[in-house]
C-alpha cells in the first residue's frame, strides 16, 4: 500500500510522562527520585533497607490509541536487570510484561491474546510480547504492563523506556492535522448556546422544529437546555423544561404557562466547521460557523537525528530506521460568523474554551502530539459584513508538527546499515536506587 507508513511510539520515563503511569502498589514500586526510571522501592528490612521480593508488583502505561492504525509491528523495551554471578543461574531480577486495552489485561498463551485469570502468574517474557505484538487487534487501544521482580532483596530491576513500531494509512500529514484533528475535533466538541423568545400559546408543548425553520440562519439544534418564563420569572429561577425530543424537536414543559407570556428557550447548537477553499463559499447559508480562513506552514527544518527500533532478540539485532522528519509550526487563522453579536460572543467563548482545554492536540491517525498555543485572541469586528453577519477572528498555532516524508528503512535494505545493533553490552554500573547503593553487573541490548 503506497500510503502505508511506519512510525514510532517512543515512551521514556521522566517527570513529564509520570502522569501516564499507574502502579500496583506505590509503597513497593515507583519512579526513582532524581532518575528517569521505574524501580522497586526499598522497604525496612532487618537492619537495612531491602527491596520487595515476590510477584504482583507492576507498572502500567496509559493505552496508546491511534485511531487509524493498521498493525503493531515491533516492541523494544529498555531495562536494567542486575545479576549475581556468584549464583548459577545468575538471574536474580526480572522484568515481565503483558498488555491491556484500558479495561482488561491480556497475556499471550496458546497462540492468542487471552484475558488474564491469575494476575500473579499470567505474564510473558519481553521476547514473547515482542513476537506476539503483530497479533494484537489494531482496533483496540494498546497499553503495556511491566512486572518488576527480584529474589535478591539488595537488587532491583529498572524500567527506562520502550518503543513501539506501528503502521498507519496516512496520505498527508497536513490533512491529518487540519481535517482529522482540528476540524473534526471542533465539529465533535464545540457546542455554544443561543436564546430565542417565543410567545406562549397556553399549552405545555412547543414545536421547536417549526421555530427553528423560522430562523434567518441555519442553526443546527442538538439539544434544549432550559425554558424560562420571562414575564413571571425574569431572573430565571424556575426551569419549565420537562423534556426535549431530539427526533420530533418537541419541547414538553412542566406546566402550561399563561397564553401570551414570553418564554425564553435556551438551546445548544452545532456550528458549521469548514475550511474555506473557494471564493464561492456561502457564509450566510452556513452561519453560525467556524471557518479555517488561512492556514500557514512554518518550516523549522529537519529534526537533528533519525530514530530507530531494534529487534534485540535476533542475532545480530536487526530493526528499522526512520529517517529524520521535518518539523513545522502550523498557523491557523479562524473566522467566526454569527447573525447576532450575542451569538458571536458565545461562539467565540466556546471556541476559546475548546482551545484552552486542549493545550496538546493528538493526531487521530499517528497518535503524535503537538502543542497548541493561542497567538491572538478573538478580535470582534462588530460592524456586520456585506452578508449582514457579525464576524470575529483569532489566530493559534500547532507547534512542532512532525512530517515523515521519507519511508522507514529495514536492516538489509539499501541504506539500512544503521538498522543493525551491536548485540549485548556488558558493563558494571554503580547505581543509587531509593537510597541503596550497589555495584551491579548489567546486560542490555545495544542500539
Amino acid at each position: 500500500m503506497a500510503t502505508l507508513r511506519r512510525l514510532l511510539r517512543i515512551f521514556e520515563v521522566s517527570r513529564d510522562t509520570v502522569g501516564d503511569l499507574s502502579f500496583s502498589d506505590t509503597t513497593k514500586i515507583g519512579v526513582v527520585p532524581g532518575y528517569n526510571a521505574v524501580a522497586l522501592k526499598p522497604v525496612n528490612g532487618p537492619g537495612r533497607l531491602e527491596f520487595t521480593t515476590g510477584p504482583g508488583v507492576y507498572v502500567r502505561t496509559t493505552p496508546f490509541d491511534p485511531a487509524r492504525i493498521v498493525q503493531w509491528l515491533l516492541l523494544q523495551v529498555f531495562t536494567m536487570e542486575p545479576k549475581d554471578h556468584s549464583l548459577d543461574p545468575s538471574e536474580v531480577t526480572d522484568v515481565r510484561a503483558r498488555v491491556w486495552d484500558g479495561t482488561t489485561e491480556f497475556w499471550f498463551t496458546l497462540g492468542a491474546w487471552t484475558a488474564i485469570t491469575d494476575p500473579d502468574a499470567d505474564w510473558n517474557t519481553i521476547e514473547e510480547v515482542n513476537d506476539a505484538i503483530p497479533d494484537w487487534f489494531a482496533g483496540d487501544p494498546l497499553g503495556l504492563v511491566f512486572e518488576l521482580s527480584t529474589i535478591d532483596p539488595t537488587r532491583t530491576p529498572t524500567l527506562l523506556a520502550f518503543r513501539l513500531l506501528y503502521s498507519v494509512d496516512l496520505v498527508s500529514h497536513l490533512d491529518d492535522w487540519i481535517y482529522g484533528a482540528l476540524v473534526e475535533g471542533m465539529k465533535d466538541s464545540v457546542r455554544p448556546r443561543s436564546d430565542v423568545i417565543l410567545v406562549s400559546d397556553g399549552t405545555a408543548s412547543i414545536d421547536f422544529g417549526a421555530v427553528v425553520v423560522g430562523f434567518e440562519s441555519s442553526f443546527d439544534v442538538v439539544d434544549v437546555d432550559a425554558v424560562w418564563n420571562e414575564d413571571t420569572d425574569p431572573v430565571h429561577r424556575t426551569d419549565l423544561l420537562a423534556s426535549y425530543d431530539t427526533g420530533t424537536q418537541t419541547i414538553t414543559l412542566t406546566a402550561p404557562p399563561a397564553a401570551g407570556d414570553r418564554l425564553l428557550i435556551r438551546f445548544v447548537f452545532r456550528p458549521m466547521v469548514a475550511v474555506t477553499t473557494s471564493q464561492d463559499y456561502d457564509e450566510l447559508d452556513r452561519s453560525p460557523s467556524i471557518l479555517f480562513d488561512r492556514i500557514t506552514l512554518e518550516d523549522l527544518g529537519e529534526a537533528p537525528t533519525p530514530d530507530a527500533i531494534l529487534n534485540v532478540f535476533t542475532d545480530p539485532p536487526a530493526g528499522v530506521t526512520l529517517p529524520a522528519p521535518r518539523r513545522a509550526n502550523l498557523v491557523v487563522s479562524l473566522l467566526l460568523t454569527a447573525p447576532l453579536a450575542v451569538d458571536l460572543h458565545r461562539l467565540a467563548e466556546a471556541v476559546t474554551q475548546y482551545l484552552q482545554e486542549r493545550r496538546v492536540i493528538t493526531s487521530p491517525t499517528t497518535g503524535d502530539r503537538a502543542t497548541l498555543r493561542i497567538m491572538e485572541t478573538f478580535d470582534d469586528q462588530r460592524v456586520p459584513n456585506l452578508s449582514d453577519l457579525n464576524t470575529a477572528s483569532m489566530l493559534f498555532r500547532l507547534e512542532n508538527v512532525y512530517q515523515h516524508h521519507r519511508p522507514a528503512v529495514d536492516a538489509g535494505d539499501p541504506g539500512g546499515e544503521f538498522a543493525y545493533g551491536v548485540g549485548i553490552l556488558k558493563f558494571n554500573t554503580q547505581a543509587l536506587v531509593g537510597g541503596v547503593c550497589a555495584v551491579n553487573d548489567i546486560e542490555t541490548g545495544g542500539t
